[in-house]
């Protein structure tokens, strides 16, 4: 379904939107605190919108694009490694730099956690890095508190220390 808040929205990913999830993914930012590619193609895009459509139906993955007012896209979001069993799903969300310091992420993070909830998940986290400031005053403003637990991994050829958060 499409979630409608005040200002932004979330609805499913459309290939016509490979181009501007090509120009948000060419954000340094992006780069840095996500498992995206570097570089970055245009293919890659348009392959993160088909494999989401294809994990959805396995139930693997939930993506949808951050909208604003005139659906223009400012974001992404997604609930990756679900577990259905225990009622759980890991959030993860990237903002174009068009859109940040507006309120898509936290409006985002807001409404696909209310929604989460409707269909079921009992608890949300989130893998953080320390210096992605922005990212965690998002997660917090939005309910989620640091549990003092973090988590080594390897991104890029590079180990990163994930602090995690929960949102109940």
């Amino acid at each position: 379904p499409i979630l409608r808040g005040n200002s932004y929205a979330l609805r499913p990913w459309r290939p016509s939107d490979a181009d501007v999830v090509f120009q948000a993914c060419q954000d340094p930012d992006i780069q840095r605190f996500t498992t995206v590619p570097v570089p970055y193609e245009l293919s890659d895009a348009q392959a993160f919108i088909a494999a989401g459509e294809q994990a959805w139906a396995d139930s693997k993955l939930v993506q949808y694009a951050i909208v604003d007012a005139e659906d223009q896209v400012q974001g992404a979001i997604s609930f990756i490694n679900i577990d259905e069993d225990e009622r759980t799903a890991q959030i993860g969300y990237w903002v174009a730099p068009w859109g940040r310091g507006q309120g898509a992420a936290h409006s985002a993070l807001e409404l696909f956690s209310d929604w989460g909830r409707q269909v079921g998940f009992n608890e949300f986290t989130l893998r953080i890095e320390d210096d992605n400031l922005a990212s965690i005053a998002t997660a917090v403003t939005a309910g989620a508190y640091a549990t003092g637990e973090s988590v080594e991994v390897e991104v890029k050829g590079e180990q990163r220390n994930l602090r995690i958060f929960r949102l109940i």
